[in-house]
C-alpha cells in the first residue's frame, strides 16, 4: 500500500574549493523504483574546471541474495594541470556485500574510454608551431574492494579508524574488441583518529598507490599515472606539482637560439602520502565547534622501489581554522613547502577543503 507514495528526492549542492574554484550539482535520486524496491539516481555537476554526470540503478537484494547490484554509466570533462583538458566516459558493474556494520567488500568491473590532447610542435618561421591530436586510453579493469571502518562518523569522525584495500588488473583480454592497457594497481589506505583529553584529536593519514605496468610497457599510461600536491595530498604544493620536470623547446631552427621551457608535472607509477594532524578546540557558533589545526604532510612519487630516493620524498607544514558542521567540516587552511619544487611558491599557499582529506 505504501509502495508507490516514494516520488523520490532532489538534492541541490554549492561546492567551493581552491583546486577545483567553484561547482554545483543537481541529483535526484529514488530509492523505491516503480515500487519495486529498487534505487536509480542521477546526478550532475558543472564547474569552471570539472563537468560530470552519473546515472545508477540498484538492486540492494540481488536475485534474492544477500549482494547488493550496482549498474553505473558516467562522463567527466576536467581540465587538468598534469594533462590539460581529459574526456572520461565509460561503465561499471558492482557487486557489493556487507558482511558486518563496520566490514564491507564489493568486486567492480569497469571499461572506461579517457580522451586527451596531445601536443605535437613544430619548428618553423622561427617560432613553435603547436598542433593538437586527440589520443585515447582505454581502460577495462576487474578487481576486489575491501573496506574496514571502525569510526564513530564517517562525516565528522573523532575517533576510530578505517582501513581499505584494493586490488584491480587492467588487460586487454577482459573487453573485446577494446584495446585496454595492461597493468595491476594495488591501494591500501588508513585513516585513524585518536581523542585526548581537552577535546584534543590526533589524526593520521596514509595512502599507498602501486601501479605494475606488464606487456612490454615499463609505465602505466598517462592517464592512469598517478599524482600528488594540491588541496587534497600534500598541501603547500601546487596541484599535481609535487614533483615536476622543465621541458625546453628551441625558438628557432638554427643553432645557439635561445629555448623556451615549460615546467610540467611529473607522475609515477607508484604514490605514497602521509598526512598528521592536531586539532584542537576554539570556540563555538551557533552550537557548531571551531577548530585549530596544525599538520604535516608528506609524499613521494616514484616509478619503482629501487630508484626510490630519500630526497624524493616531499613535505609540508601548516595550519587551518576548522569548522565541524553536522554534515562535515569546512577548512581553511594554509601550508608551507619544505622542498619546493619546479611552479610551486616557496612561501607557501591557501587550501580551501570540504570534509577531511584522507
Amino acid at each position: 500500500t505504501e509502495r508507490f507514495d516514494d516520488y523520490g528526492s532532489l538534492e541541490v549542492g554549492i561546492g567551493f574549493s581552491t583546486d577545483n574554484p567553484f561547482f554545483m550539482s543537481l541529483s535526484y535520486r529514488n530509492r523505491n523504483f516503480l515500487g519495486r524496491g529498487k534505487e536509480i539516481e542521477l546526478k550532475g555537476e558543472a564547474g569552471t574546471e570539472i563537468q560530470s554526470g552519473r546515472v545508477t540503478y540498484k538492486d540492494p537484494r540481488f536475485i534474492g541474495s544477500r549482494l547488493t547490484f550496482d549498474l553505473s554509466g558516467f562522463v567527466r570533462r576536467e581540465d587538468t594541470v598534469r594533462l590539460g583538458e581529459l574526456l572520461t566516459y565509460g561503465g561499471s558493474v558492482t557487486l557489493l556485500h556487507r558482511v558486518t556494520r563496520d566490514l564491507q567488500w564489493f568486486m567492480r568491473y569497469q571499461i572506461k574510454r579517457v580522451r586527451r590532447q596531445e601536443e605535437i610542435i613544430r619548428v618553423a618561421s622561427g617560432q613553435d608551431e603547436k598542433d593538437r591530436v586527440d589520443k585515447f586510453t582505454d581502460v577495462v579493469s576487474l578487481g576486489p574492494t575491501v573496506i574496514w571502518d571502525r569510526r564513530d562518523n564517517p562525516l565528522v569522525p573523532q575517533k576510530g579508524f578505517k582501513l581499505t584495500g584494493a586490488a584491480r588488473v587492467a588487460s586487454r583480454y577482459l573487453a573485446y574488441p577494446l584495446r585496454s592497457a595492461d597493468f595491476v594497481h594495488l591501494h591500501f589506505s588508513g585513516q585513524g583518529l585518536l581523542p585526548l583529553p581537552a577535546g584534543i584529536v590526533i589524526a593520521l593519514g596514509l595512502r599507498y598507490d602501486h601501479g605494475i605496468p606488464y606487456g612490454g610497457n615499463p609505465m602505466l599510461p598517462k592517464t592512469e599515472r598517478f599524482f600528488a600536491g594540491g588541496d587534497t595530498t600534500v598541501r603547500g604544493y601546487e596541484e599535481d606539482r609535487l614533483k615536476t620536470q622543465i621541458v625546453w623547446s628551441p625558438m628557432s631552427p638554427f643553432a645557439n637560439e635561445p629555448q623556451t621551457f615549460r615546467i610540467r608535472p611529473e607522475g609515477g607509477n607508484i604514490r605514497m602520502i602521509a598526512n598528521l594532524e592536531l586539532m584542537f578546540p576554539l570556540a563555538k557558533v551557533f552550537s557548531m565547534p571551531i577548530l585549530g589545526v596544525l599538520f604535516f604532510d608528506a609524499g613521494a612519487l616514484t616509478n619503482s622501489l629501487e630508484l626510490l630516493r630519500l630526497g624524493d620524498f616531499k613535505t609540508s607544514i601548516g595550519a587551518a581554522i576548522r569548522l565541524l558542521t553536522p554534515v562535515g567540516f569546512i577548512s581553511l587552511e594554509y601550508a608551507i613547502p619544505f622542498q619546493p619544487d619546479y611552479g610551486t611558491d616557496p612561501t607557501g599557499r591557501t587550501h580551501f577543503n570540504f570534509g577531511f582529506i584522507f
